[in-house]
C-alpha cells in the first residue's frame, strides 16, 4: 500500500511530544503521555532512547498539587521531606505532583524513565525568601511561617551559601554538599513529618526514587540576586533562649516575626544583648554535618554579612540597650519574681561580666574616632556619649540584688543597711566606674542615709532601731565626724545621730557627757535633768570626739546654759554673778593681725618684744617679780567649757607676776587703743606708766589665738575668732568670757580646763580666797590652728623657745634698768613628760638686790649649773644663772627722775 514504516521513536519525537506542547487539552495530553510512559519498556526506541527521555523530561503533562501543568524537569521530588518542608508541612503549596499522577508514574520513576528535581533553582529560592518577607510580621499564621523559615534557613545553609561564595569553594565542596543531601534523603527518617504515613499519601512510598538530574548551574546574576535577597529580606527566625537565660526576662527573639540579617547577632552574645536583639544559633538552627560545619558557618556569615565580632562602639550601644531593658523588666516585675531563687546571681553575672564592661568606649577607640575624617559610615554611628549623659544612663547600678542610685555607691565605703553601697570588686577595674563612682561618701550622703534609715523605721511602724541598724547608724556618725570640714552643709537641726534609746534624733536635741568626772550622785541628777528636758544622750558607742564633731552639745554647755540663766543665790532678773560674757569689743581679727605684724615686723624671736610688753604691764601693776614658764605638757580634753577648747590644751607660755588685777584692769585689758589702759589713772600715774606701741597685753597674740588671765577671783578667756567659746555666751560683740571661780567649783565642772592653772605659782582653785597674783596663759598655735588663724600663722616650737632664752640671757641685766618696780625676772622650763603638779625648773634668772646701799658695785657671781633640764630638743636649755647688778640701781634712780621724762633712752625702751 506504500505506507511508510514508522518507529516508536519517530512517532514520539515527530508527533506526540510536539502535540503535547501545543495542545490545550490537558486531560488528553496527560492521559496519552502517562500511557506512553507506562508502556515505555515495550516500545523499541533504538538509538533514540536517550533523546526521547530528554524530550519526555521537558514535556509539560504532570498536574501539580496547585493545579498547574508542569514538566518532570520542573517538578520537585515529593519524596524529599527537606523539599516539602520548604513550602509547608505536607508540600501542598509547592511544585509537587498531584497524588494520582504521582501514583501512575511510580513505576516509571523506579525505572528512571522520568525523574524529579532534588534542589531548588535560584528563582525558587528567591521566591521562598520573598514569600517569607511578605509574611514576616503576620502573626495570624505565625507557627506555619516560622516552620517554613526554619527549614528554609537549614536548606540555604546546606545547599546555597557555598554557591554564593564561589571564590572560596574547592571543586568538591558543592558536590560534597549534594552528595550529603542525597545520602541523607535515602536514610530512614524519624521526623514528626515523616513521609508519607503522616499525611496519608501511600502512593509516594510505592514510588522508587529515580536518579536525580544534575543541578542547573547558576549564573553570576543568579548568585547576586540570591545574595541580595538573603541580606535584605525579612526571613530569618530567631533562636529560642538558651538554657542559662532567665526565662521571665524578655527575650528579643520571642517576638512573632522574622528578621533581616542586619538585625541579628549570634547567640554567643546573648548575655550582652539577648533582651534587645534577636539572635541566631548556628549550631542548632543550621543543622550542618560536623565535617562541614565550621566552613559552612563561616560562608553563611560572610554571605549574610553577619560579623562574629562587633566594633567597640557597636558593643557599647547594644550594652546600653541591654542595660535599659533589664532595668525596665526589674521595674515592672513583681517583687516575688525579683526575689526568686537564682535571679540575683543571674543579674550579677549578666551585668558584671558582660554589660557594664562594654558600656564605654576605650581610650584607643576614642582616639581612633577623633582622628578619623568624617565619613558617611562614621556619621551614621551614634556620637560619643557626653559625661553628663553617661552619668544619667549609668544610674541606677545593680548592687547586692537591687538597682541603686549611683550617688549611693562609692569605691571604698559601704553601709548596706542604710542604703550606701560599696562598689563590688568585680566592677572596680572598669574605667567607666572609676570615672563616675566616687571614691568615698561625702557628708551629704551620710546625712541622706541616716534620714533614709529613720524614714524606713517610721514606715515600718517601729520606734527603735534594731542591733544591725544601730551599728550602721553609729558607723555613719563616725564617718560623718571624719570629715568635719564639710559638716557645715548639715545643721544640728537636720543632722541625725543615734541615741542611747536606739533612736535617731537631730544633734541639737541630743547631748554627750563630757563631765564624767562628776560624782555618781551628780551624774544621776544630770541624767534626770537631761531626760526631763526632752533631749537624749548620744549612743554610748559615740565617743565625745565624734559627738563634738557632729555639733552635739556637751553636758558642760548645758551646765553653762543653766548658769547663764541663773546660779545659786542669784535672782533671775540679775542673772548669774559668777559668769558673764566679756572680751574686746570691736572686729578683732583684722585689727590684731595688724598689731601683731607691727610688733613682729622684721623681728625674730630674739627681739623679745612681747616679753618687754608683759614686763612693762607687770611693772605698771607694781609687781616686783615676773616669771615666764615654757610649759610643753599636754592636758586633758574631756571636761572643757566647750569641745573646741581642746585645741588649746597643749604647750603654752605662762607669764606670772605677783601683783593682782583690779576690776578696772580687767576692763582696760579688753580695750584696744594706745592709751585705753590709762583712762582711769591720775595724771601722775599716767606719767609714770609706759609701754612700747601702747598695746600692752595685745602683744600676746603673736603667740596665741586664745589667751587667758587668772587673777584675784576672775579668770578671763579671750576668743577673738569667736570659735571656741560661743557655747558659753561669747559673741562678736563680746568675744570672750569672764568667770568668777570663787562662786563655782570649776575643778568639779571643768577639771581639764582648769587643771593647768591649779597648783602653779600658788594658784589653789579649791581655796575660798582670791589669788593674789596674775597668771597669763598663752597656748601655742599648732600647725593646724596656725593655718586657720586670721591673726597670725606663727606656730611656736621648742627651737623658738631656746632662741628666746639665749636672747634674754644676753640682755638680762639691762631688762631691769628701765623698770620701776620689778626686781626679779625668771625663765623656767617644764618638759612634756612631766605631770600636772610639776614644778617649773629655772633656766635663767636675773634680779636686783635693793637692800644694797651702795649705788655702784660689781656684778654678783654667776651660780653654778643646777643640772640639765629634760627636753625633746637635741639642744638643752642654758644653765640656771642669777645676776645682781648694783649699777642697775643707779641707772633706775636716774631714769625715774622727773628731770628725764622725755629722755631718748626712756622712749627707746
Amino acid at each position: 500500500l506504500g505506507i511508510k514504516h514508522m518507529t516508536w521513536a519517530s512517532v514520539l519525537l515527530d508527533h506526540v511530544f510536539p502535540w503535547a506542547h501545543s495542545t490545550d487539552n490537558s486531560v488528553a495530553r496527560q492521559g496519552l503521555i502517562v500511557a506512553i510512559v507506562q508502556r515505555w519498556q515495550e516500545m523499541d526506541l533504538g538509538n533514540k532512547h536517550d533523546q526521547c527521555k530528554q524530550t519526555l523530561q521537558a514535556t509539560p503533562f504532570i498536574t501539580t498539587v496547585s493545579g498547574r501543568t508542569m514538566s518532570p524537569a520542573e517538578i520537585l521530588d515529593p519524596s524529599s521531606e527537606e523539599l516539602r518542608l520548604l513550602y509547608s508541612s505536607n508540600g501542598s503549596a509547592g511544585p509537587f505532583p498531584a497524588a494520582d499522577i504521582f501514583a501512575a508514574l511510580s513505576s516509571a520513576l523506579r525505572r528512571g524513565i522520568v525523574s524529579f528535581r532534588q534542589e531548588l533553582s535560584a528563582i525558587e529560592i528567591v521566591e521562598r525568601l520573598s514569600f517569607l518577607n511578605e509574611h514576616a510580621n503576620d502573626d495570624t499564621q505565625w507557627e506555619c511561617t516560622r516552620t517554613i523559615a526554619e527549614h528554609v534557613l537549614q536548606y540555604i545553609a546546606q545547599h546555597v551559601v557555598l554557591r554564593c561564595v564561589p571564590e572560596t569553594m574547592e571543586p568538591s565542596d558543592h558536590v560534597g554538599s549534594l552528595t550529603h543531601a542525597q545520602d541523607s534523603r535515602n536514610q530512614p527518617r524519624n521526623s514528626f513529618f515523616s513521609w508519607p504515613a503522616t499525611f496519608g499519601m501511600p502512593w509516594v512510598s510505592e514510588a522508587a526514587s529515580s536518579t536525580a538530574p544534575p543541578p542547573a548551574p547558576w549564573s553570576a546574576q543568579d548568585i547576586e540576586l540570591v545574595r541580595a535577597k538573603l541580606r535584605h529580606c525579612f526571613w530569618l527566625p530567631a533562636a529560642p533562649p538558651p538554657a542559662e537565660w532567665h526565662s521571665p526576662v524578655h527575650w528579643a527573639g520571642s517576638a512573632k516575626r522574622l528578621w533581616r540579617a542586619s538585625d541579628v547577632r549570634l547567640v554567643q552574645e546573648h548575655w550582652s544583648c539577648g533582651a534587645v536583639i534577636p539572635l541566631l544559633c548556628l549550631e542548632t538552627q543550621l543543622g550542618l554535618p560536623s565535617d562541614k560545619r565550621l566552613r559552612i558557618q563561616q560562608a553563611f556569615l560572610d554571605v549574610l554579612t553577619i560579623a562574629r565580632r562587633r566594633s567597640t562602639s557597636e558593643q557599647q550601644e547594644v550594652a546600653w540597650a541591654q542595660l535599659d531593658a533589664l532595668r525596665g523588666w526589674w521595674e515592672r516585675a513583681p517583687v516575688e519574681d525579683r526575689k526568686a531563687q537564682g535571679v540575683s546571681a543571674w543579674f550579677t553575672n549578666c551585668l558584671y561580666r558582660h554589660v557594664y564592661p562594654r558600656l564605654a568606649l576605650d581610650d584607643e577607640d576614642q582616639k581612633k574616632r577623633q582622628n578619623t575624617a568624617p565619613s558617611e559610615e562614621l556619621q551614621s554611628e551614634p556620637l560619643v556619649e557626653t559625661t553628663h549623659s553617661i552619668m544619667q544612663r549609668l544610674t541606677p547600678l545593680y548592687i547586692e540584688g537591687d538597682f541603686v542610685n549611683i550617688e549611693d555607691v562609692s569605691m571604698d565605703q559601704g553601709f548596706d543597711v542604710a542604703g550606701l553601697w560599696q562598689l563590688p570588686a568585680e566592677l572596680r577595674s572598669i574605667p567607666l566606674m572609676q570615672k563616675f563612682v566616687k571614691r568615698n561618701f561625702e557628708v551629704i550622703d551620710f546625712g541622706r542615709a541616716l534620714s533614709r534609715l529613720w524614714g524606713r523605721l517610721s514606715e515600718a511602724g517601729r520606734q527603735q532601731l534594731n542591733a544591725t541598724e544601730v551599728d550602721i547608724a553609729v558607723r555613719l556618725a563616725i564617718a560623718l565626724a571624719s570629715c568635719p570640714s564639710s559638716l557645715d552643709v548639715l545643721t544640728p537641726d537636720t543632722l541625725l545621730v543615734p541615741t542611747s534609746r536606739c533612736t535617731l534624733r537631730p544633734a541639737s536635741e541630743c547631748v554627750f557627757n563630757n563631765m564624767k568626772w562628776l560624782s555618781a550622785e551628780e551624774q544621776r541628777k544630770r541624767n534626770a535633768v537631761v531626760i526631763a528636758s526632752g533631749i537624749d544622750w548620744v549612743h554610748n558607742s559615740i565617743s565625745n570626739e565624734v559627738a563634738q564633731a557632729l555639733q552635739v552639745p556637751g553636758l558642760n554647755a548645758r551646765v553653762a546654759a543653766e548658769a547663764l540663766t541663773c546660779a545659786d543665790g542669784d535672782s533671775a532678773e540679775e542673772g548669774p554673778s559668777w559668769f558673764e560674757a566679756a572680751g574686746q569689743q570691736e572686729p578683732l581679727t583684722t585689727r590684731l593681725r595688724s598689731l601683731v605684724r607691727d610688733i613682729t615686723d622684721g623681728a625674730s624671736m630674739a627681739d623679745l618684744s612681747m616679753f618687754k610688753e608683759l614686763l612693762q604691764n607687770a611693772d605698771d601693776a607694781r609687781a616686783t617679780e615676773v616669771h615666764f614658764v615654757w610649759d610643753w605638757r599636754q592636758f586633758g580634753t574631756q571636761s572643757l567649757m566647750s569641745p573646741e577648747m581642746g585645741r588649746w590644751q597643749g604647750p603654752c607660755l605662762w607669764a606670772y607676776n605677783n601683783a593682782a588685777f583690779s576690776q578696772q584692769d580687767f576692763e582696760n585689758i579688753t580695750q584696744l587703743g594706745a592709751m585705753q589702759k590709762l583712762a582711769s589713772g591720775s595724771r601722775s600715774s599716767r606719767a609714770s606708766q609706759i609701754g612700747r606701741f601702747g598695746l600692752g597685753f595685745n602683744s600676746v597674740y603673736s603667740f596665741t589665738d586664745l589667751p587667758s588671765i587668772l587673777s584675784n577671783d576672775v579668770v578671763l578667756f579671750l576668743d577673738p575668732h569667736v570659735r571656741h567659746l560661743r557655747a558659753m555666751g561669747a559673741s562678736a560683740q563680746k568675744p570672750g568670757i569672764k568667770l568668777r571661780f570663787l562662786k563655782i567649783d570649776v575643778l568639779d565642772k571643768f577639771r581639764d580646763q582648769f587643771e593647768p592653772y591649779h597648783g602653779l605659782f600658788g594658784c589653789d582653785l579649791n581655796s575660798s580666797n582670791p589669788y593674789p597674783g596674775t597668771l597669763i596663759r598663752m597656748p601655742f598655735r599648732t600647725q593646724e590652728t596656725a593655718r586657720k588663724s586670721s591673726i597670725s600663722s606663727v606656730a611656736i616650737t621648742q627651737s623658738d623657745a631656746l632662741q628666746t632664752l639665749e636672747a634674754f640671757r644676753e640682755v638680762s641685766a639691762q631688762c631691769l634698768l628701765f623698770l620701776q618696780h620689778v626686781q626679779r625676772i625668771e625663765f623656767s622650763w617644764i618638759p612634756p613628760e612631766e605631770g600636772p603638779r610639776a614644778a617649773p625648773k629655772s633656766v635663767v634668772e636675773v634680779h636686783i638686790d635693793v637692800s644694797q646701799k651702795q649705788p655702784m658695785g660689781s656684778a654678783g657671781d654667776v651660780l653654778e649649773q643646777d643640772g640639765d633640764v629634760a627636753m625633746q630638743s637635741p639642744e638643752l636649755p642654758p644653765a640656771a644663772c642669777q645676776t645682781t647688778d648694783l649699777e642697775a640701781l643707779e641707772y633706775r634712780r636716774l631714769f625715774t627722775s622727773r628731770t628725764l621724762p622725755q629722755s631718748r633712752e626712756r622712749r627707746s625702751f
